[in-house]
């Protein structure tokens, strides 16, 4: 589907791993290779802008946490995520795995939870 159409029987060409263009199935030249997705739908990955984990583990946890959480999420059709976490620890096992590399979806930044940001939440601020 583009924003003007639906496109029937249309292909999709990719060179080196992205997106090259369209092409009606009919016209695709006999050199290139073909898999047929022709029962699929072909959708745009997703960003999670509030993840706090999956598998059973939480991007609070560490980097071995958030490499599981990466691996996990392209299978749910999201490609980039915003782990979720509220401590400093937290913070940094993330820039921990990012530096790493991550096999799976890529960390696009961080979501610190509050309300602990908040200045009027700091201790010895008890007014």
């Amino acid at each position: 589907m583009t924003p003007q159409r639906s496109l029937a029987n249309y292909a999709v060409i990719i060179e080196d791993s992205k997106i090259a263009g369209l092409c009606p199935a009919s016209q695709l030249p006999e050199d290139l290779k073909v898999i047929d997705a022709s029962d699929l739908t072909l959708a745009p990955g997703y960003i999670d802008i509030h993840n706090h984990g999956s598998v059973g583990v939480r991007a609070e946890e560490g980097p071995e946490a958030v490499h599981r959480i990466s691996e996990f999420l392209p299978t749910v059709g999201v490609t980039s995520w915003l782990p979720t976490v509220r401590t400093e620890a937290g913070v940094k096992g993330i820039v921990t795995a990012k530096a790493q590399g991550l096999a799976g979806a890529d960390v696009a930044g961080i979501h610190m939870e509050g309300p602990y940001l908040a200045p009027k939440n700091l201790p010895g601020d008890e007014e």
